[in-house]
């Protein structure tokens, strides 16, 4: 099951590459801690991600999209139905537009979207939730290749009033 998903995510990538062939993409790779909140039981907990996306061109304002492997504590109260925590994965679909703001010779970039959260757990009956995100990428650092590292910062709503909140690393190949 999980493996059709992953399928399915590169076929789309894929099909999205070729309606935009005329312009270059570029992929990126993010990985970082982040908390849980799940508003109606008042409990947070702490995890982490790590992702891979997709800019469909190099455009200073560019469609986008992310799928995050991401991994929540399902301690103290075990894992629970329709809790997200335990391994879970995002697939993000969203724009990202480039500011006047600069920060080491490089611009701060805004974006968000549209997202979707699956639990890899099949003895688990978790539906997908749906919801959105808000993604901000800071450059803190420039490699000898004159790209610059991103601190990220992405808070997301989903489901049955879950909010998550990732602070990470950011890199475009």
């Amino acid at each position: 099951m999980l493996g059709k998903s992953y399928l399915y995510v590169l076929v789309f990538i894929l099909s999205l590459q070729s309606v935009y062939c005329q312009s270059s993409s570029k992929f990126s790779f993010s990985a970082g801690p982040g908390l849980q909140t799940i508003i109606s039981k008042d409990l947070t907990v702490f995890g982490g991600f790590i992702g891979a996306g997709f800019d469909l061109n190099e455009d200073l304002n560019r469609w986008h999209v992310n799928v995050l492997a991401t991994k929540f504590s399902t301690r103290p109260l075990g894992e629970e139905i329709n809790s997200f925590r335990g391994w879970s994965s995002n697939l993000q679909i969203g724009r990202i537009w480039t500011t006047g703001m600069e920060v080491n010779q490089h611009k701060v970039q805004l974006g968000g979207g549209i997202q979707g959260v699956f639990n890899f757990h099949q003895r688990q009956y978790n539906m997908p939730g749906f919801g959105a995100y808000f993604k901000v990428l800071i450059p803190i650092l420039t490699l000898n290749n004159q790209k610059p590292v991103y601190l990220m910062f992405e808070p997301s709503y989903f489901g049955d009033g879950i909010i998550r909140n990732f602070l990470g690393l950011n890199y475009r190949l």
